[in-house]
């Protein structure tokens, strides 16, 4: 997973770049080529494991549910996924599961890059700025 992971960050990384941006090649993920077809891979092996951290998440607010019983409703939420999972459970009922949990996945993938991006740009400048006032 961490391989995974590192790699489908590194490609997006490398694609964004300012100099790749305008050019054409990099950005036809549909291209049959060598690296194309390990993102494709890597980004699969992603999906699935998050698809099933969300249906094992699922499983267990339906136990907790049916252990607890009304209590379970007022009960807070102890972090983002359940309170995700919580607001796609009530925002889309009559949906399929499969694809209440295909719109997570993409969300928590958002997420997942978005904070990987800037929690490395905020400890690279704060080791920058312990490194030039060491005061």
């Amino acid at each position: 997973l961490a391989h995974s992971l590192n790699c489908t960050i590194e490609d997006s990384n490398t694609r964004c770049r300012p100099a790749n941006l305008l050019n054409p090649f990099y950005q036809f993920y549909w291209l049959p080529t060598q690296k194309n077809k390990e993102l494709k891979h890597h980004s699969h092996n992603v999906h699935i494991l998050l698809r099933e951290i969300c249906k094992q998440r699922v499983q267990e607010m339906e136990d907790q549910k049916n252990s607890l019983g009304d209590r379970a409703q007022t009960s807070p939420s102890n972090d983002l996924l359940t309170t995700l999972l919580k607001s796609h459970k009530s925002q889309y009922q009559d949906t399929d599961q499969d694809d209440n949990h295909n719109g997570l996945v993409k969300m928590l993938l958002t997420l997942l890059f978005a904070g990987y991006d800037t929690s490395s740009v905020l400890l690279s400048f704060a080791m920058w700025s312990v490194a030039t006032h060491p005061e």
